[in-house]
């Protein structure tokens, strides 16, 4: 046990004779101090623990002149209590310390995105930014500014997520416009030019959006700059033109021509990524197209005003129809009578089209828009029959075709096991689970398709990895409901979490279980192309492929509490998002409840190394933000799938329909 951690544990075990608190630090009734986070000009940070329970906090020390509107301090600090989200820390005290006010809120462990993106590269430090922008956009919702967002107010925690840290500042809209103007707060060089004077008449969403801007400037070019400072084009220029225009956009200095929200950045670098066209791009090319005619001979400007007159009309009526026929991104939600609807939006926001489910919440959020051939496609999954069209499962359209997908991917029972569904009624439909990007095969360029498809709730999962164009290049069966997937691109292998259904525990000796029936298992295999119809074998069935490694969770009573009468958690497997870890084919795994109203049980997370063996173990409150804190090593365990006590004897036999 480290120092840190024996001093929380004493402030609970012992009555200390001496006031909370270390020499030279303030001594906050209930409250023991550690030691100085950092130092700023809203104030001090200290890293602290609750007497009573030893549970680590932050603690903020505000500068003695925020005591001045003492009154609307507390009303602020009043709503942000009240602030129940994964991108901020909670709330949970605050109060008086001679004439300051101090903030205490949970403790969240990291590094910031300086720090965490300096040895990635700059796709990767994209996707940190994206995760960025959506953690202010759910501020934005919430009608709430940050006004101070820098590298040292951002916290990556393990998991890759940003947790955004001193609100101390943050304020509702309503309340920043009321304020005087030329009253500043937040740091100059990550400000708006508005926002700097102190116009708080004119505060937006827009001020926001330009400190993303500094940030992510400062993050691709590992480089600090001064915005409308001389080097700043020096920097830029280091950058893929795509990029540079999201960030000329973002730090425009007049808000007219800035992003207006946090969100609408966080889709300008995704279509970056993902090679679709971007607002900033459209609005850089048109800013070049018009410097080009401006600076002509005045002796035609007659003429060339003419043809520009001309030129833009037919370009805006070609735009405006690009726009509202050009496919963009797709949004999912779940309406009030239950059904699921799937809506794909063109560039200027028109409904190009839907798709609609009578059961909620069965469209993942793994839907994306691709170019293959010089072709766009649409690649999307429904966990039930469109209302219009009937079709369900994992599909591919053609973007403006929406009559019928260009194929969908269908899956068939094997005689090996076919004994799962003996009790079933024909037809054996199998249902669409999720589906996954992974490069998985070399022959073929970019990514494959790995999509998951279960039989029935409990029992027979199909895994498929197709190409693109709609080529089989790979399938296994598993006795068992699988939920998610990771790619292993060092070891070649993809890693499935989920159950196995050959049996519940009780059949393999343990007592009743009240939730958590079924072993709940992790697996690796080699996917092999051309390798089709196979099963994964595991201990009790003796036929199909040997996977690289196949591994229980036990003690089955240890999950109980987080998972459901129907049998099993929710599951999540992903590469660690640490280089090292990843490299060497370690992934997170996690348990829970997520998105369903008994998720406050909690959830957890596993970290597995590339031979299935556990390498720690914690819980969380929340899905996304996983606590530092780790389970004892003996509260959990992988070990071999336990035989049942009286062995099935496997029968194969041929399922109704199946032509041999």
């Amino acid at each position: 046990m480290d120092e840190l951690s024996a001093k929380r544990l004493a402030t609970v075990l012992f009555e200390s004779v001496e006031a909370p608190g270390g020499s030279g630090f303030p001594h906050i009734s209930g409250y023991y101090i550690h030691r100085l986070i950092g130092s700023g000009g809203g104030g001090d940070v200290y890293e602290g623990a609750v007497v009573s329970t030893a549970r680590p906090v932050a603690i903020k020390l505000l500068r003695p002149q925020y005591a001045t509107n003492a009154k609307n301090a507390l009303r602020e600090l009043d709503r942000l209590t009240s602030v129940r989200s994964n991108v901020v820390p909670h709330v949970l005290d605050y109060g008086w310390y001679q004439d300051r006010i101090y903030i205490v809120t949970e403790f969240i462990d990291g590094v910031n995105p300086r720090e965490y993106c300096h040895t990635r590269n700059l796709k990767e430090t994209v996707r940190v930014l994206i995760r960025i922008a959506d953690a202010v956009s759910v501020l934005h919702t919430r009608g709430m500014l940050h006004r101070d967002i820098k590298p040292s107010n951002i916290i990556m925690t393990a998991d890759g997520e940003p947790v955004l840290l001193d609100l101390g500042i943050a304020s509702f809209l309503s309340e920043i416009e009321s304020e005087d103007n030329g009253h500043v707060q937040g740091t100059r060089r990550y400000m708006s030019p508005e926002q700097a004077a102190g116009i708080n008449k004119e505060s937006s969403t827009s001020w926001d959006v330009y400190a993303l801007g500094v940030l992510s400037l400062e993050l691709l070019t590992d480089h600090r700059v001064d915005p409308q400072g001389s080097d700043v084009d020096e920097q830029l220029n280091q950058l893929p033109r795509g990029v540079q225009a999201i960030i000329r956009k973002s730090i425009a200095p007049s808000t007219a021509d800035r992003y207006e929200t946090a969100q609408q950045l966080r889709d300008d670098l995704s279509s970056w990524l993902n090679k679709e066209p971007t607002i900033a791009g459209k609005t850089r090319l048109w800013s070049r197209f018009m410097s080009f005619f401006a600076t002509r001979p005045m002796v035609t400007a007659s003429v060339i005003g003419l043809l520009i007159i001309l030129s833009s009309v037919i370009a805006s009526l070609v735009l405006v129809t690009w726009q509202g026929t050009k496919a963009f991104r797709f949004e999912s939600i779940r309406n009030a009578n239950g059904e699921s609807i799937l809506t794909l939006f063109s560039l200027n926001g028109k409904v190009l089209h839907q798709w609609r489910m009578n059961v909620g919440n069965r469209v993942r959020p793994n839907n994306r828009l691709i170019k293959i051939h010089d072709q766009d496609i649409a690649v999307i999954g429904l966990g039930a029959p469109d209302y219009n069209s009937g079709y369900e499962g994992l599909m591919v359209y053609e973007t403006g075709k929406w009559d019928a997908p260009v194929w969908v991917a269908e899956q068939t029972v094997t005689p090996e096991m076919a004994h799962v569904t003996r009790f079933e009624k024909p037809p054996h439909r199998f249902h669409y689970m999720n589906h996954f990007y992974f490069d998985i095969f070399p022959e073929y360029a970019g990514d494959e398709v790995l999509s998951i498809h279960r039989h029935n709730p409990s029992s027979l999962c199909a895994v498929q990895i197709h190409s693109l164009g709609g080529e089989l290049l790979s399938e296994y069966y598993h006795d068992g409901w699988l939920e998610s997937a990771a790619w292993l691109p060092e070891q070649r292998q993809v890693v499935l979490v989920g159950q196995n259904s050959d049996g519940t525990w009780e059949d393999r000796g343990a007592g009743e279980l009240p939730a958590g029936k079924y072993p709940i298992v992790i697996f690796a295999i080699t996917p092999e192309l051309g390798s089709v119809r196979n099963t994964v074998r595991y201990p009790g069935l003796g036929v199909g492929i040997a996977p690289d490694w196949y591994q229980c969770l036990a003690p089955p009573d240890g999950y109980v509490p987080f998972a459901d009468d129907m049998g099993g958690p929710y599951h999540s497997v992903n590469l660690s998002p640490k280089p090292r870890e990843a490299e060497q084919g370690h992934v997170y795994w996690r348990l829970g409840l997520a998105g369903r109203a008994e998720n406050d049980k909690g959830q957890l997370g596993l970290e597995i190394d590339a031979d299935g063996e556990l390498i720690r173990a914690w819980v969380s409150d929340t899905w996304n933000k996983p606590d530092t804190q780790n389970i004892p090593p003996e509260a959990y365990e992988l070990i071999d799938l336990p035989q049942r006590s009286t062995p099935r004897k496997y029968i194969p036999l041929q399922p109704p329909g199946f032509d041999s």
